[in-house]
């Protein structure tokens, strides 16, 4: 073989990678847009199994399964702003994951990740200060935020999680942090883009950017957010801005 059919060959090989990977693309991008023709917490459930045994059938689901059961229990009862149950929410999160062929890990993080969303905010700054959690002031403000730190404790010390990047993942979901690892940065942004949330701004280009440009998609989401805050006059937590600075500098350093 002479070194120019080498060479057209390997072009072919890498046009081919990038056709497949486009077309993976297209396929998660899409199933973000029609998800939320699924209401039933059970039908999503199916889902999110079908999606994982799709790319890994010889999987051991069990790590899901037990995920699944600690979100449901966690979230019984709750129901979003829509009326829905609210365990819809980690389970649309839980598919993104699962149509990017992620692993279980990253998709158990998908499904605990607001474990600590609906208790009640008083409750949320008693057992923090129980458990030795740290408060800022703009959390004690609004106590809402204190989901993602609580939320990463219930799944080491009451749902027996014993992986520290699935906890870092569920505690850095709302603010993000600085230099996030991949798996951080996919729940964050799995968290924003899920079907059920029709109100954002951009959302679209987010769920596209997602799965083209994960650390633009980053720079939009915090950008979008703080926009929103001060819109609406709520306190504005610091980590959200030391995490939007990060990032815009990434963005504006990749321009240069």
């Amino acid at each position: 073989m002479t070194e120019i059919t080498k060479s057209t060959e390997a072009k072919k090989d890498e046009m081919q990678v990038e056709k497949e990977k486009l077309e993976s693309v297209k396929r998660a991008d899409a199933a973000v847009k029609t998800m939320h023709d699924f209401t039933s917490p059970e039908v999503l459930y199916k889902e999110l199994i079908n999606s994982v045994l799709k790319y890994h059938p010889s999987t051991d689901i069990s790590m899901i399964e037990k995920a699944y059961k600690v979100a449901s229990e966690a979230h019984e009862g709750q129901k979003r702003k829509s009326g829905e149950p609210y365990i819809i929410h980690p389970l649309c999160v839980a598919i993104i994951l699962a149509d990017l062929e992620l692993d279980k890990e990253t998709i158990v993080a998908g499904l605990l990740h607001d474990c600590a969303k609906c208790v009640p905010d008083n409750v949320k700054i008693a057992e923090c200060e129980q458990f030795g959690l740290p408060i800022s002031d703009i959390e004690f403000e609004s106590p809402y935020l204190l989901h993602s730190k609580l939320g990463a404790y219930y799944a080491t010390h009451k749902y027996n999680v014993e992986d520290d990047e699935i906890c870092s993942a569920i505690q850095w979901h709302t603010t993000g942090k600085p230099a996030m690892t991949l798996l951080e940065k996919i729940v964050f942004i799995a968290d924003y883009i899920e079907p059920y949330r029709n109100k954002a701004a951009n959302l679209d280009d987010i769920r596209h950017m997602a799965f083209t440009d994960i650390d633009m998609a980053a720079y939009v989401i915090l950008d979008d957010t703080l926009s929103y805050i001060r819109k609406t006059g709520r306190n504005i937590d610091t980590q959200t801005v030391d995490t939007y600075e990060y990032y815009k500098g990434i963005i504006k350093e990749r321009e240069n």
